[in-house]
């Protein structure tokens, strides 16, 4: 209940965002050149509670994705936020725009450490 209302205090990071940025990710780990990333599906993203002005400052959301292939683990995400999605925050205004259509190319995984990052546009 607690996240579905923190979510809906800010209009930038919505659930239309989460669900497309999981299908983004989902379709990049298909394209991937690398082995061990295909098959491999992201199955939700949350984030946790932060502070507007320190997200504009550090330009970064930090959340949680659960990813895998059989058994989804918990991985530590970083969004990386670019001019666009800087200007979209300071509006309130939904980010669904600025995932990047070809995501792979701004995509970094660790799978040893289960940390991903995405940078936006």
């Amino acid at each position: 209940m607690f996240y579905i209302e923190l979510m809906s205090e800010y209009g930038f990071f919505n659930q239309s965002f989460c669900s497309k940025l999981e299908y983004a990710l989902t379709d990049a780990f298909k394209e991937s050149n690398e082995s061990e990333l295909k098959g491999f599906w992201c199955d939700g993203i949350q984030h946790d509670e932060f502070n507007t002005q320190k997200l504009l400052r550090d330009k970064v959301i930090k959340t949680t994705a659960w990813i895998g292939k059989d058994e989804q683990m918990r991985y530590d995400m970083l969004i990386h936020l670019g001019t666009k999605s800087l200007e979209k925050i300071t509006r309130n205004k939904e980010l669904d725009s600025c995932i990047p259509s070809s995501i792979e190319q701004r995509l970094e995984i660790s799978l040893d450490d289960r940390v991903v990052e995405v940078h936006l546009t």
